[in-house]
């Protein structure tokens, strides 16, 4: 009987985690289809989030990864903090550097609590036991140790203009261009030219 009463009493609580873990969910699948996940991580035909994108570049070819929460060929082992660092710093918990078609330089903008709901609903996805395959990039892009250089001279460490003369949805559109759309790392050169001499960007 006492069993029964503690169970009674715990049902509300859990009831509310459960919709609080849903509505989190749900704000990551908005914000992920924001971000424009699948397009570089979900091939054609292929499952969702489960990698293999094949993206052309100068140097050679760049394959989306898998980032569905598979434990050996996804994302299963990272940390909500090692999401959000990967996300924001362009590197793994292995310290394995990504390359910038990772538009890291883009989601460093991004706010804590918008990566954690994209990290929520990614691992909330069916895990994918499937490798993506290895980018093919030429000497010498294929060092990834040179992002670091990279990163040094390109990298943006800049913050939304949050200026109050512009209205609330003004700044509510900038950062879904400037952030989670990353817009600014195809139009930014045209537009102002101060990423005009940026090389065309690795892979992942």
């Amino acid at each position: 009987m006492r069993r029964l009463l503690i169970g009674i009493l715990l049902v509300p609580g859990l009831t509310a985690q459960a919709a609080d873990d849903e509505s989190l969910i749900e704000r990551g699948r908005y914000l992920a289809r924001t971000a424009d996940c699948a397009a570089c991580h979900t091939a054609e035909g292929g499952a969702p989030f489960a990698g293999g994108v094949p993206i052309a570049s100068p140097f050679g070819t760049i394959y989306g990864t898998n980032i569905t929460p598979d434990p050996d060929y996804g994302i299963g082992e990272y940390s909500a903090d090692d999401f959000y660092h990967a996300l924001t710093e362009g590197e793994t918990p292995s310290g394995r550097q990504l390359y910038p078609a990772m538009p890291y330089t883009s989601y460093h903008l991004m706010r804590r609590e918008d990566a954690d709901a994209i990290y929520a609903f990614l691992m909330s996805r069916e895990p994918i036991a499937r490798a993506a395959p290895e980018t093919d990039l030429s000497f010498p892009y294929n060092q990834r140790w040179g992002v670091a250089f990279w990163n040094l001279i390109y990298a943006d460490a800049l913050e939304p203009d949050a200026s109050s003369s512009q209205s609330s949805a003004w700044q509510r559109g900038q950062y879904l261009v400037e952030a989670m759309g990353h817009c600014g790392n195809a139009i930014r050169p045209q537009l102002d030219g101060r990423h005009g001499s940026r090389p065309p960007p690795g892979g992942r």
